[in-house]
């Protein structure tokens, strides 16, 4: 990959198409020099869409708001192939705190949901922003959903352990700051952030523990953003939590294919962060088990681990497969309650309950937080709200910036 073909970059667009065309450039595998340099490609065409995001988010307006979910969690994982979680069916026990919440009647696993993208920026300017991929409109033409959460009156506090304010050279951490933690948008957006990340995602929570005694509001909407499984897998859970080993991941795959000690041994690494995972998501739950709060966990996209192909990771395929859409594009996605929310929403209890099957794609996200809290305004529209009973399970789901129809490719491979 030549330094011109780079330079020539215009847009986000191009680079994805440049990305589909040529794997290589995954900057992850990319000199320092080669990452600086697209770094800062990437700020000279984002700067100028500070401007329109600042001036749709500022503009935001709240018709209304009845606070009927006091607090709402946000939990943001990250590179989660939900085929590795016990709780859709996984074969080894990565998933032991969620299935006791299951259990206990107050998390609810949703079956039928993906993500607009592969790509952790995409998938958070997705979820972030109020436009959709189905609609014409620009993403940073339309307001960020914390925004509006703010303007109605709740605390809004974000606990990242992927990006903070302290940017270093990471191209990735650049380009989410660069819109989420951008200086003109951060009053618009958050009560609070947290100014430190931190080798393990369970060190966030000592982060949140310490702010939530200095918070007096009522009415809050928490968020925390987890490095979650995001390769190099071994990197993500400490020693103590090592469960799995090589031995432990079976020689062939549910989808048929043979794979070597050392791929298997990958594997284990992905499956132990997957269960560290369910702890971090367990003891952030614990914090909210005696309030009146509603918890919703998703993950940006999926993974490749060693399932339909010799790789694992992002590859960004020219093609897309159902396997591809099956362990990339398909995610967990989960609602939990606690015992005196589903006491006092029986309404939103059913509701969650009856619509664990439908179809739904992510970049519909902030409609249902609006739609928890009760926000009304003209950015909110309840048909994209999956609990909502007017949720229209008919819109076309569109993956990557080509907009490719998810059904047409699971359903007719």
């Amino acid at each position: 990959m030549s330094a011109w073909k780079l330079s020539r970059i215009r847009n986000r667009y191009e680079f994805h198409q440049l990305l589909h065309r040529e794997p290589d450039i995954c900057l992850e595998r990319r000199s320092a020099l080669g990452r600086l340099f697209f770094s800062l490609r990437i700020e000279s065409f984002d700067r100028s869409r500070i401007g329109s995001l600042h001036e749709a988010t500022a503009a935001a307006a709240v018709d209304s708001c009845t606070f009927r979910s006091p607090e709402i969690v946000l939990i943001l994982g990250e590179s989660y192939d939900k085929h590795h979680a016990a709780l859709y069916g996984y074969p080894l026990p990565t998933t032991p705190r969620l299935l006791r919440e299951r259990s206990a009647g107050r998390l609810f696993p949703f079956t039928d949901v993906v993500s607009p993208a592969n790509l952790t920026v995409s998938v958070m300017q997705s979820l972030f922003t109020m436009a959709s991929r189905d609609q014409q409109t620009i993403w940073y033409d339309i307001p960020l959903f914390p925004a509006l959460f703010r303007r109605a009156g709740y605390d809004t506090l974000m606990f990242d352990n992927q990006t903070t304010f302290a940017l270093d050279d990471d191209v990735w951490d650049q380009e989410i700051g660069n819109f989420l933690y951008h200086p003109r948008l951060v009053p618009l957006l958050f009560t609070y952030c947290n100014p430190d990340r931190h080798r393990f995602d369970n060190e966030l929570i000592a982060d949140f523990d310490r702010q939530d005694t200095l918070r007096r509001n009522p009415f809050r909407l928490t968020i925390f953003h987890l490095m979650g499984q995001h390769i190099a897998y071994g990197e993500r859970f400490p020693a103590q939590e090592r469960y799995f080993t090589a031995d432990s991941i079976p020689e062939r795959s549910r989808e048929g294919l043979l794979r070597n000690r050392n791929e298997r041994r990958i594997i284990a690494d992905y499956d132990n962060a997957t269960r560290y995972n369910d702890r971090v998501v367990g003891e952030i739950l614990d914090r909210f088990r005696q309030r009146d709060a509603i918890v919703v966990y998703l993950s940006d996209h999926g993974e490749e681990v060693f399932d339909y192909a010799h790789r694992n990771g992002r590859l960004h395929d020219p093609t897309l497969t159902a396997d591809c859409c099956r362990h990339q594009y398909e995610i967990p996605f989960m609602i939990w309650m606690s015992d005196r929310y589903r006491q006092n929403h029986p309404d939103i209890a059913a509701a969650v309950a009856r619509s664990v099957d439908r179809p739904y794609m992510t970049d519909d996200l902030p409609h249902l937080l609006l739609d928890l809290a009760g926000i009304r305004c003209d950015c909110y529209d309840p048909t994209r709200s999956v609990v909502n009973e007017r949720f229209d399970p008919s819109r076309p789901r569109l993956l990557r910036e080509e907009k490719i129809d998810y059904e047409r490719i699971v359903r007719h491979p």
